[in-house]
């Protein structure tokens, strides 16, 4: 079974310009918590580079040398006296703020140069392969990506490589690695399961989490199978031809209830079919079909593969967001995530 990586609030790559002002300030150091290679940081915030970074740099310039410890909590009795309460916090060491509280006995702190040190057995510790790095709120999310060496090639479409690892410290989610494959021409992240895959590792803070971290290095040694059986997927999409009467279809069996479908399919047209909301996400999505970035190519043209990079489009450059958080939350794990997944498969039949 192959297994693949996708993650976290959470956020990402180039994607991770999505996130905007959440970024932690560092008032000891007097910047922000964020490093990137050779392009500006959000919003002209955090650190910029002149290349990747190896594991060290990115830890230093993205404000990611603290360490967390983890502290019973106390309550007080009616005879004054403070006892423990059964639960735990975890505290920010350099700071002395409380990142979580209400943790289990059994939670485990994972520090961020542990999270990440893996990269370092990867690759070695003088390679430079970190892209971004950073940690949200007051340190309580970190995460760090990596630009793989390999890349998928669908005709003349590159998508690049991304391992992505972000961690909590609040308890509010497991350590997430995963695969994230990122088209070169528009950033959209192509975060699909194969069939029989999962797309990515989450291990728990528990006792054991050091060692499930290190079985996580061994799942990435399938990377290579991944990216075969990815771009095998791909190219297939992109030898079939799609219709534009064939590609309205798509998008109700996509987007369309079954009661929706079944109308569609008995002569309506997608307008009268569907509803007013669904038809506008229909027109924004064939929109991008035929007018996105990257779309008016040989590889895209009239394609699955072209349909498939419509809805990443849309979802990623086309939708409008309540916030940059809720953005990311949907196009990596929420409703965004379902329709890329749910796209790729009627893609693949």
């Amino acid at each position: 079974m192959l297994i693949v990586f996708k993650l976290c609030v959470l956020l990402i790559i180039k994607s991770f310009n999505i996130m905007a002002h959440n970024l932690n300030f560092n008032e000891q150091k007097n910047t922000y918590s964020f490093a990137t290679a050779k392009e500006k940081a959000w919003h002209g915030l955090g650190q910029v580079t002149e290349g990747l970074m190896t594991t060290a740099e990115a830890l230093e310039l993205a404000n990611l040398d603290y360490n967390v410890s983890k502290t019973p909590n106390y309550i007080k009795t009616q005879e004054g006296d403070f006892i423990e309460s059964g639960s735990f916090s975890t505290i920010r060491t350099d700071s002395n703020e409380i990142l979580g509280s209400k943790l289990g006995k059994n939670y485990t702190v994972l520090q961020n140069k542990e999270a990440f040190e893996f990269f370092d057995i990867i690759v070695g510790e003088s390679e430079s392969i970190i892209e971004t790095a950073g940690c949200l709120s007051n340190g309580s999310t970190v995460f760090i990506t990596a630009k793989m060496p390999a890349h998928i090639k669908v005709m003349d479409d590159c998508i690049d490589q991304y391992l992505l690892v972000s961690n909590s410290h609040d308890g509010t989610s497991a350590v997430n690695v995963q695969f994230t494959p990122v088209r070169v021409v528009c950033n959209n992240t192509l975060n699909v399961a194969l069939r029989n895959s999962k797309n990515k590792v989450s291990i728990s803070h528990t006792s054991n989490v050091k060692q499930n971290l290190a079985a996580a290095q061994k799942i990435l040694e399938i990377q290579n199978a991944y990216k075969i059986e990815l771009e095998d997927c791909f190219n297939a999409m992109q030898q079939k031809t799609m219709s534009e009467q064939e590609f309205d279809l798509f998008l109700v069996n996509l987007l369309g209830d079954e009661s929706q479908r079944a109308k569609y399919n008995d002569g309506f047209s997608h307008h009268e079919a569907l509803s007013k909301s669904k038809n506008k996400v229909i027109e924004e999505i064939k929109d991008y079909y035929h007018n996105g970035i990257g779309q008016n190519t040989p590889d895209a043209l009239n394609s699955n593969y072209g349909a498939f990079n419509a809805i990443t489009g849309y979802l990623q450059n086309v939708k409008e967001y309540k916030s940059p958080e809720k953005k990311f939350k949907n196009i990596m794990k929420g409703t965004g995530s379902r329709l890329v997944q749910n796209a790729f498969n009627l893609l693949n039949v």
